[in-house]
């Protein structure tokens, strides 16, 4: 039995059995380590495809694209091929979305496009979608920007779209590099919105702008020369070069209402002024000479005339034209018919104004928190020569023109309480301080001839100036109460000193008096009466100094 070293192949069926046995020693065995032969592949010579003998294991495919979208789907089969041809690749020219630059770039590497656009490099993966054009790319990846705005960026070279854009002046733009003098130019950016235009745009995206506004600052025009109101000036001027006259001034609120004419914004916006002064002052005219109504009208705490301060016709006076047949005759001088009034507040514009007649229906109705009398008189520059209190000197003064008392001029608070008699100023206003009235009017007090305690000289003494003699021991203290003044001196005794004789409660000087060196209330001493206007009481003539 044969031990299986040595394994001979049996004949093939087909083999001659006569013919001779092959040799296996003279069979040549296959060098692992030979060198091929040449391959006869007439491409061979110009490009190396070749991936050495496929294992058994390998599928083999008839071309290089069926292997690439077999086996590397995800590789670009254009890529794909290129790679496995061994050939040199340029990309495809189509496109992809560059989403940091906001455009669509091509499949092509460096500086020359293939298609016009910009290179943004060679696409190896299958999973980047590759558009044909720019405007497929831009409406299916980039479709948050503008269609023009983008198609214009994703070229290498672009001057714009030309179409409008909204800036943060209330103006619409071009988006071009290539501008002519009447419009304002730039680029827009990726979050601009485009507009056909001008027009579209300013309405659209600056509807808060006044569209003349809006559409002359675009086309590079600095002015409307329409009229707008200047509310401060209550006047109406003209969006127009400052060196065209007074009337012209920019808007700078693009906001404001603009106007045809000036007559047209003062009757929309200035209705209450006199419609003809608005448009000729608005127009740069000076204003009217129209003198005003001369009625009374409120201005701080008086009332004034409505007429122009500084141009008040003066009538002149009347002139006997029987003295100008006498050549030597000197005739009354000119009166300046410009010659201001004291009284006039200006012309009253303002409808809402309401007038008067005379200044004290102004100040009765306007200023009831004055006296109208006071209220007349400092409207017309005249006094009252009324009373009122002045509690820093403790008393009353009078409002009349002077420097004597008891002028005072017109009071510093022009809501005081005004008083017909002095006498009441001081009853109503400093009931404490008993010598008011001829404090007011400065004189000596006279006293009232009652008798009241003197504590310190523990007597009864009369309300007089010492000087008089006794029992006079001064005017009463103004604190002293009205009910602790007697008629008689026995009942100022009777209540404050009852414990003394009736003889010695009186004073009667602290020494014999000499009657020739002692004064008397004689009818010649020389002592100051007030004016009989002031209602001041005087001396009682049967007041004796010395009982």
């Amino acid at each position: 039995m044969d031990n299986g070293s040595t394994s001979t192949p049996s004949p093939s069926p087909s083999l001659d059995p006569l013919a001779p046995t092959m040799d296996p020693l003279s069979i040549p065995t296959l060098d692992p380590l030979a060198t091929p032969e040449p391959t006869l592949d007439p491409l061979a010579a110009e490009v190396d495809t070749c991936g050495g003998l496929a294992s058994p294991y390998m599928t083999l495919f008839e071309s290089e694209t069926v292997c690439c979208e077999s086996t590397l789907a995800s590789i670009s089969l254009p890529f794909c091929e290129a790679m496995s041809l061994g050939e040199e690749y340029d990309g495809t020219g189509k496109y992809y979305p560059d989403y940091f630059n906001n455009k669509c770039v091509e499949d092509c590497e460096g500086d020359i496009s293939i298609n016009g656009g910009v290179c943004g490099g060679i696409i190896e993966e299958s999973s980047m979608l590759l558009f044909d054009d720019a405007t497929l790319c831009c409406e299916a990846k980039l479709s948050y920007l503008e269609l023009p705005f983008c198609e214009m960026n994703s070229l290498a070279e672009s001057n714009g779209t030309e179409m409008y854009f909204p800036d943060l002046k209330g103006h619409c733009l071009k988006d071009t590099d290539i501008c002519d003098v009447t419009e304002n130019c730039g680029r827009a950016t990726a979050n601009d919105k485009l507009y056909e235009d001008i027009p579209t745009c300013c309405s659209t995206a600056h509807s808060w702008v006044i569209t003349e506004i809006c559409e002359t600052r675009s086309m590079n025009a600095t002015y409307t020369d329409g009229w707008y109101v200047a509310s401060l000036d209550e006047i109406c001027v003209q969006d127009c070069d400052p060196a065209g006259g007074p009337q012209c001034r920019e808007v700078l609120d693009k906001s404001t209402p603009l106007f045809f004419s000036a007559a047209e914004c003062c009757a929309e916006k200035l209705s209450y002024i006199d419609a003809t002064e608005c448009t000729m002052v608005s127009e740069g005219g000076s204003p009217s000479s129209y003198p005003g109504t001369d009625k009374w009208y409120v201005e701080d705490n008086k009332c004034v005339q409505d007429c122009d301060s500084d141009l008040v016709p003066t009538p002149s006076p009347s002139v006997d034209p029987l003295a100008t047949l006498d050549p030597l005759a000197t005739l009354p001088p000119t009166l300046d018919p410009l010659e201001p009034t004291d009284f006039c507040g200006g012309i009253v514009d303002a409808t809402y104004v309401q007038l008067f007649d005379d200044p004290a229906g102004c100040c009765e109705s306007k200023l009831g928190f004055i006296d109208t009398d006071l209220c007349t008189g400092l409207s017309t520059d005249t006094h009252t020569d009324k009373f009122y209190v002045d509690y820093s000197m403790e008393v009353c003064t009078q409002d009349c023109d002077g420097t004597v008392l008891p002028c005072g001029g017109y009071p510093s608070d022009v809501s005081v309480q005004m008083f017909e008699v002095l006498e009441d100023c001081c009853a109503s206003k400093l009931n404490w301080v008993k010598t008011c009235p001829e404090d007011s009017i400065g004189v000596e007090p006279i006293g009232t001839g009652k008798f009241y305690i003197d504590w310190t000289r523990m007597k009864c003494v009369t309300d007089c100036p010492e000087i008089y003699g006794t029992p006079c021991g001064g005017i009463v203290p103004s604190w002293l109460d009205e009910t602790q003044m007697y008629d008689e001196s026995a009942l100022c005794c009777e209540t404050h000193l009852s414990v003394v004789e009736p003889d010695e409660c009186v004073f009667d000087g602290d020494e014999t008096l000499d009657p020739l060196s002692t004064p008397s209330p004689s009818p010649s001493l020389s002592t100051p009466s007030p004016s009989p206007s002031l209602s001041t009481p005087s001396p009682s003539p049967t007041l004796d100094p010395l009982p």
